[in-house]
């Protein structure tokens, strides 16, 4: 009895040590293969995932990388096939692998059964901000907006500082006519995200959002504002207020604007008689250098912004309006608008920056510190 006890031991030790080599031989291969696929050598990355499956079929991270490469060769049913191996082993914590299958699936046109994968992993995985975001960008490419929005939402709350989901709601809210909202989304991406190629398209729409052109704010012959609005969100939404009282200003600055070229008309028939001297003229939204009025109007939509949202409820307002609420009363708006446009490339805005980089230490020190309400 002594010697079969003695045995199993025995056995059980050189079974225990095996694994634990078998293991670091895993660990291994898979890093060399991950090292490979980052290097986009595919095939010879799916060769070293594939040595561990021969010997453990469901070793949860060979099937999931192997599963990644095979998507990078465009093997979409290998790719589905190894990550369906993750799915299915009940042991597996690797919530990605719902991810990357419903990725395969929507990028080969199978959307119902993407989303399909996508609510699967959140109810398995209801914390996972990359499921509800990738099931947001699904849903949105169907014209779900609503759907997609609340998913956008959940996953920012999950994840604050997840640059992807603030430039999909941004869009998304774009799309919808909600032009402040998508303005407050694309500032945030911008402010995590301020260069690369998805910056320099973010900033572009960011721009068109931000300026009204000549026919949304005209002068009649008697010299009356008249005012079209042609992204007026619905009486429903509650930041249709904000859109208003934001063009109201902006109308009333470029009236003022107006008068002061009237003005400066004037004394120049009047006064001056040197063609070489130029009249000192007032400048406000309609003149000065580009970047300057870019930092005054976010400024006056911080402010009014600030100025609206007492007693105001809801993800945006006590999200988004707290976060600029605060940036503006902490003073950070000049900086936040030159770094924001960083993407343009522009040597008066590196300049800026470099000139100024106490103020840009101070606003990433406060966005470090920043508590959001939604953790």
């Amino acid at each position: 009895m002594a010697k079969n006890g003695l045995s199993l031991l025995f056995s059980l030790a050189i079974t225990t040590l095996f694994a634990q080599n078998n293991d670091k031989s895993f660990q291994k291969w898979i890093a060399d293969g991950i090292a490979l696929h980052d290097k986009g050598k595919f095939v010879e990355a799916l060769r070293k995932f594939q040595i561990v499956l021969k010997t453990n079929s469901n070793h949860p991270t060979a099937n999931y990388e192997a599963a990644n490469s095979c998507a990078a060769l465009h093997r979409y049913d290998d790719a589905i096939a190894y990550a369906d191996k993750v799915i299915q082993n009940s042991d597996a914590d690797v919530p990605d692998a719902f991810v990357l299958k419903g990725n395969v699936l929507d990028m080969t046109g199978k959307v119902a059964q993407a989303i399909e994968t996508y609510e699967l992993g959140i109810h398995q995985y209801p914390y996972n901000h990359l499921l509800h975001f990738n099931l947001a960008v699904a849903q949105w490419g169907e014209k779900a907006y609503q759907i997609a929005e609340n998913e956008l939402i959940t996953a920012i709350k999950i994840r604050p500082n997840h640059a992807g989901s603030h430039l999909v709601l941004g869009l998304l809210n774009r799309d919808k006519g909600n032009r402040i909202k998508s303005i407050l989304s694309l500032y945030n991406f911008l402010l995590l995200e301020p260069e690369g190629k998805r910056a320099e398209s973010a900033f572009k729409t960011l721009e068109l959002l931000t300026t009204y052109d000549d026919s949304e704010v005209q002068f009649t012959n008697h010299d009356k504002l008249s005012i079209s609005m042609p992204f007026l969100p619905d009486e429903s939404d509650d930041f249709r207020s904000v859109e208003l009282a934001w063009v109201v200003s902006r109308a009333i600055d470029k009236k003022e604007s107006h008068q002061d070229s009237l003005n400066a008309k004037l004394i120049d028939n009047q006064l001056i008689t040197d063609a070489e001297i130029a009249p000192n003229r007032p400048h406000r939204y309609y003149g000065g250098d580009e970047l300057t009025r870019f930092a005054t109007e976010n400024e006056k939509l911080f402010q009014l912004l600030s100025d609206l949202k007492i007693g105001k409820k809801g993800f945006y307002w006590e999200f988004y309006v707290d976060f600029f609420d605060d940036l503006y009363r902490k003073r950070h708006t000049e900086t936040l608008s030159y770094f924001v446009s960083l993407n343009k490339k522009e040597n008066k805005i590196t300049d800026w920056l470099r000139s100024n980089q106490q103020k840009v230490e101070a606003l990433s020190d406060w966005y470090a510190g920043f508590e959001w309400k939604y953790q």
